[in-house]
C-alpha cells in the first residue's frame, strides 16, 4: 500500500467513524491532538565506525481518535476508541552508514481506554491497544545525498497510553496525553515511540448523567360507592388499602 493511499484510507476511516457519531446519540467523543514525538536511538547493523547510532529528531506529530462509550458509572467508565497519530517529518542524524534523511510515521491502533470518575472534572485514563504502523522513507540519505537502499512499508503496532481529561465547558474537555507505541519498522527490528501531546475532545454524552437506583413500593387501593342521606351515590371512599411486595429496580444508566 502506497503512503498517498495509506493516509487517504486513515483519514476516511475517521471521517466515516466521525459521520457515525454524529448519527447516534449521547455515547461518541472526537478528539484532535497536536504534540511531539520521541524515539529511542537506534544501532547501525556493521557499523563502519564503533557505537554508531541513529539519532531522531522530535517531530510534530497529529492525532484525531474517535471513541465510543460502551460502560459508564460513577466510578469508571470504559470505551473502545480508535486513535489515529501522525508524524510527517521525522529528521534522522547519524556519524556514518546509509541512513535516509527522513521519515514519515502513521499509526492506527484500536484500543480499550478506561477512564476513573468520568462524571466529575478532572478523569484520569489508561488506554491498551494494537493496530498496525506504516513508515515511508526518504529516497535520498544523509551522506552523499544517495539513494536509499531502505524501503518504505507497513507492520504491527502495540499501544500503550495514560492521560487527564478536564471538563472546561458543557460537552467539550482539555486532554493531555502520553501515548508510546511500540513497532517494528524498516531501519530496526523494534521501534519504540512515546508521542506527548494536549488537545481538546468533544463528547455527546451528557455532562451530568442521570443513575437511578432505588426500591419501589406498590400500592393498590379498592374503591366503593358511598351514598348520600338521598340515596344517591356521592364520590368515591377508599375502603382498603392493599401494600405488594416489595420490587427492586437495578441500577441503570439513563444516556
Amino acid at each position: 500500500m502506497s503512503e498517498r493511499r495509506l493516509l487517504v484510507a486513515a483519514l476516511a476511516v475517521v471521517t466515516i467513524l466521525a459521520a457515525s457519531a454524529a448519527a447516534q446519540d449521547e455515547k461518541n467523543e472526537l478528539v484532535g491532538m497536536i504534540g511531539r514525538i520521541f524515539i529511542s536511538n537506534q544501532g547501525i547493523q556493521n557499523p563502519p565506525v564503533p557505537d554508531a547510532v541513529i539519532h531522531s529528531g522530535a517531530g510534530l506529530t497529529f492525532e484525531a481518535a474517535y471513541a465510543r462509550h460502551l460502560w459508564v458509572t460513577p466510578i469508571y467508565a470504559i470505551s473502545g476508541e480508535v486513535p489515529a497519530a501522525f508524524n510527517l517529518d521525522e529528521k534522522l542524524n547519524a556519524p556514518s552508514g546509509t541512513v535516509p534523511i527522513n521519515y514519515k510515521q502513521y499509526f492506527i491502533t484500536p484500543a480499550a481506554r478506561v477512564n476513573l470518575f468520568p462524571t466529575t472534572a478532572f478523569s484520569p485514563w489508561v488506554s491498551f491497544g494494537g493496530g498496525f504502523a506504516y513508515f515511508s522513507q526518504n529516497k535520498n540519505t544523509i551522506f552523499g545525498g544517495g539513494p536509499n537502499p531502505g524501503k518504505s512499508g507497513a507492520t504491527s503496532a502495540i499501544e500503550g497510553g495514560f492521560g487527564l481529561d478536564v471538563k472546561v465547558r458543557g460537552k467539550f474537555s482539555i486532554r493531555g496525553e502520553v501515548r508510546d507505541f511500540w513497532s517494528g519498522e524498516p531501519l530496526r527490528a523494534t521501534h519504540a515511540s512515546i508521542i506527548i501531546s494536549s488537545g481538546a475532545a468533544w463528547s455527546t454524552a451528557s455532562s451530568s448523567p442521570r443513575f437511578h437506583c432505588g426500591v419501589v413500593r406498590e400500592v393498590s387501593t379498592n374503591h366503593c360507592a358511598r351514598k348520600n342521606r338521598a340515596g344517591r351515590k356521592s364520590g368515591p371512599e377508599v375502603c382498603s388499602v392493599r401494600v405488594s411486595t416489595l420490587r427492586r429496580i437495578p441500577f441503570r444508566l439513563q444516556m
